[in-house]
């Protein structure tokens, strides 16, 4: 059973209203090349929700060229979009090694075994819910765990 991360959303510091259902939701980007004039094809997952952008905005993977700026001003445009439609940039997904390892980013089963979403939710817990204790370690135990996890699934 999956646990679901995003019934509370005090971890990320949001109080979202009824009408911010599905915020937490992810969502994969599948680009398909034909390649050899149309002999092969070349197919590449792509994936992104709000704990990828955390990612981002906790340094625990860098976008190329994309400043922390640019990635904290796209946190606050998907915060304060109304009716829940934002434009979401290429940079903010991450590229996944193969299908498998898409699973395992998004949470979902997967023979690649990953348990960076729950290590990555408890570390945003940990920096914005007063006095909550992790089970899971120090806060460096967990930014590094993760680090090495999301490593191993996506393809940089």
């Amino acid at each position: 059973m999956i646990r679901p991360l995003f019934s509370n959303l005090e971890g990320f510091r949001l109080h979202s209203p009824s009408y911010g259902a599905g915020r937490g939701g992810g969502i994969l980007l599948v680009n398909i090349k034909e390649e050899y004039h149309r002999e092969s094809l070349e197919i590449s997952y792509f994936y992104c929700d709000f704990l990828v952008l955390h990612l981002f905005l906790e340094n625990l993977i860098q976008p190329k060229k994309i400043s922390p700026s640019k990635i904290n001003d796209l946190k606050y445009e998907i915060i304060d979009t109304m009716d829940g439609k934002f434009w979401l940039p290429k940079w903010a997904f991450v590229k996944a090694k193969s299908p498998e390892h898409l699973l395992a980013l998004a949470g979902l089963g997967s023979r690649v075994s990953s348990l960076w979403r729950e290590y990555m939710y408890e570390l945003l817990c940990c920096k914005n819910i007063p006095s909550f204790q992790s089970e899971l370690g120090s806060e460096y135990e967990m930014r590094e765990y993760i680090k090495e996890q999301v490593n191993k699934l996506i393809d940089n």
